[in-house]
């Protein structure tokens, strides 16, 4: 990717809104005229109370295939892409960047307005690197955002603004997609495990932050769904079991094209009905309203209204580790590759028992700004792109997809990806009248290894040519970030100042076979501080882990303080060639129940210290994830959705 601070050279894209995203586009709902790109209905929106982050990936106007943008999203910043081609046909790539804001009504989420820049002469992908020419700002992009998953946008170039646009995410990576009804809309198909968090007012019904605890939940495949009322598509939802008598059955997210007189709300619209939402008086039935375009592969959001709480707020993480094959619970002290250019050491123990995702969005080398890759997986399948420039200097970008394969756990490698690299050319100019692009052609090959979640080494074959390089995930959106070692300003930990979903699952030998899959899960809303040095320089907290006291806890207090996290500075871990961190969580009251006449408790950690492994390059502002010893896994992810009062003053 592109460092944003240096000089932005980014190629990231849609990426195949060519041959694969034209496979793609039959699944696209078509519900636009002309070719300004599929409209999705957003009932309601006009009185919504709260504001998500738009979904980090390629987007594209999938009536438009052949150009599009990426979006990479840190603390309401956004670094995006244009990939098209100039008025000659050669692939050409724009970069800007800016803060979001919120929108000026409900209707829209955020807004973005920003200079499109054009870099020139940085290096070609086997040459020898050469930082590019200062950037021409070549026209301004204006984006509104109403949903997760869909965009309109417009382009001003030489004082002409372009028609309307609307773009949504790329599909990939085989998710099936289960039309509603005939809507011309679509749904994904949801099978797995998710984390649940609800935000909603306090007793006194001030809009203020406050969350009820969290739900673990397991939907099952998409099905037809007969219902007096609704009657197309449904995720069947259920608490995380593994035998029938533990299995508690509630609907789940359920859609609807408005064909059934019976119903009220404009459609097509989704919902997700929590029932049995348990107050101090009464148990009462939610109803979350879910627009088309914020029920995603591994996201939801929606809104819901509830008699004692007032307005209220559902959002849904689907949980993507993915173990690795008859692996023992352990996790190695040393890691196999180091991050940037420090020499790899060989690792002593197994790697972790499980594999996650890399981030998504910009990598790059921060030694050689101007040049870099971006990366999106969805379902175990990752695109990705190379930006960067001709052997003559001109802008040039190349795209590529694989799946992901297991690596070798022993070198610790997480992932392994192969894909060809392939450029496309005579297609849409910025500003231009639509063409698709005229050929395409294989020109090399990418092999990337993930060793961390912002760790990759990858080999390149260009040209006749060979390189090695690794990339780290890039760092930019204004959140402050601490150099442990000023020998190497390149390796920083970042603030994770602000609220966080933190999920614990215990490893499967903590409970009977019968009890595990209801019982092995926990989580909590935390409040992390800034980052503070510790033990005279030695150390550096990256922050305490404290209940929120916006919060409601399961027989736990707000304010308890549960653990911290810490990373070695760079100076006393020479030998790893990597600060090593951990976490430590005190699990601080115990709880029991009675089966069969035996005492079983259901606390998870039984009132003792655990301590989490995890490395610099496995903490992003956005997530974390961690393994102990045992085999007990621990995952955090911020909660960056805010209150439309808050963000606009009102």
């Amino acid at each position: 990717m592109i460092n944003p601070l240096h000089s932005p050279q980014c190629l990231s894209g849609s990426f195949r809104w060519f041959s694969f995203a034209v496979f793609w586009l039959v699944a696209i709902p078509a519900l636009a005229q002309d070719l300004a790109g599929p409209v999705y209905p957003c009932p309601d929106c006009e009185q919504r109370r709260f504001r998500p982050e738009p979904v980090q990936s390629m987007w594209y106007n999938p009536q438009q295939s052949g150009t599009g943008m990426t979006f990479t999203i840190r603390n309401h910043h956004l670094v995006g892409t244009w990939y098209g081609y100039d008025a000659q046909g050669n692939p050409e790539w724009l970069l800007f960047n800016a803060q979001m804001q919120p929108g000026e009504t409900p209707e829209i989420l955020w807004t973005l307005d920003a200079n499109l820049k054009r870099y020139l002469n940085g290096s070609c992908p086997t040459c020898a690197y050469q930082p590019p020419q200062a950037p021409e700002i070549v026209g301004q992009i204006h984006i509104e955002f109403d949903q997760l998953a869909h965009a309109r946008y417009t382009v001003t170039k030489g004082g002409e603004t372009t028609p309307v646009q609307n773009i949504v995410p790329l599909r990939y990576g085989g998710t099936v997609y289960t039309p509603i009804g005939n809507s011309g809309l679509d749904m994904p198909d949801m099978q797995g495990q998710w984390w649940f968090v609800y935000q909603y007012a306090d007793s006194n019904g001030e809009n203020i932050k406050r969350y009820r605890r969290n739900e673990i939940r397991e939907f099952s495949e998409n099905q037809p769904l007969t219902h007096p009322q609704l009657g197309d598509v449904v995720g069947n939802s259920r608490i995380a079991a593994t035998s029938p008598e533990n299995v508690f059955a509630e609907n789940g997210v359920v859609c609807d094209d408005g064909s059934d007189v019976a119903v009220t709300w404009p459609a097509p619209f989704c919902l997700f009905q929590r029932l049995n939402w348990t107050e101090s008086i009464a148990s009462v039935d939610i109803d979350f309203k879910l627009p088309v375009g914020n029920v995603l592969h591994n996201r939801l959001v929606g809104e819901g209204e509830n008699f004692f709480r007032g307005d209220m707020l559902v959002e849904a993480f689907r949980f993507n580790l993915n173990r690795f094959e008859d692996a023992e619970p352990s996790f190695a002290t040393v890691n196999a590759v180091a991050p940037m250019k420090l020499s790899p050491v060989p690792p002593p123990a197994p790697g972790p028992s499980h594999r996650i995702n890399p981030v998504q969005g910009m990598w790059f080398d921060p030694d050689e700004p101007g040049t870099g890759f971006t990366f999106y997986v969805q379902n175990r399948h990752l695109i990705g792109a190379y930006y960067g420039y001709e052997e003559d200097g001109e802008p040039m970008w190349l795209v590529f997809d694989g799946p992901m394969q297991p690596g070798d756990r022993d070198a610790h490698e997480i992932w392994t990806v192969q894909g060809n690299l392939v450029r496309y050319a005579g297609g849409q100019c910025l500003g231009c009248a639509y063409q698709p692009p005229a050929s395409h052609e294989t020109v090399g090959t990418v092999e990337l290894t993930f060793t961390q979640m912002k760790n990759v080494c990858l080999q390149i074959n260009w040209n006749q040519q060979q390189i090695n390089r690794c990339l780290s995930a890039g760092e930019f959106g204004g959140v402050p970030r601490i150099v442990l070692d000023p020998d190497f300003p390149n390796i920083v930990v970042p603030s994770l100042a602000g609220e966080w979903l933190v999920v614990l699952r215990k490893s499967p030998d903590a409970y009977p076979e019968y009890l595990y899959g209801l019982w092995n899960y926990d989580s909590k809303v935390l409040q992390l501080d800034a980052p503070q040095w510790i033990d005279d320089g030695a150390q550096l907290k990256v922050a305490n882990l404290t209940t929120s006291t916006q919060a409601t806890h399961w027989g736990i207090d707000g304010g308890t303080n549960m653990g911290e996290m810490k990373c070695s500075a760079f100076a006393e871990m020479a030998l790893y060639k990597q600060p090593i961190c951990s976490i430590r969580w005190q699990w601080p009251a115990p709880s029991t129940i009675i089966s069969d006449g035996e005492e079983i408790n259901l606390d998870l950690f039984n009132n003792e210290e655990v301590f989490f492994t995890l490395y610099q390059a496995d903490i992003d502002e956005n997530h974390f994830f961690a393994e102990s010893e045992e085999g007990h896994l621990i995952e955090g992810f911020k909660l960056t959705t805010e209150r439309i009062e808050a963000a606009s003053g009102e």
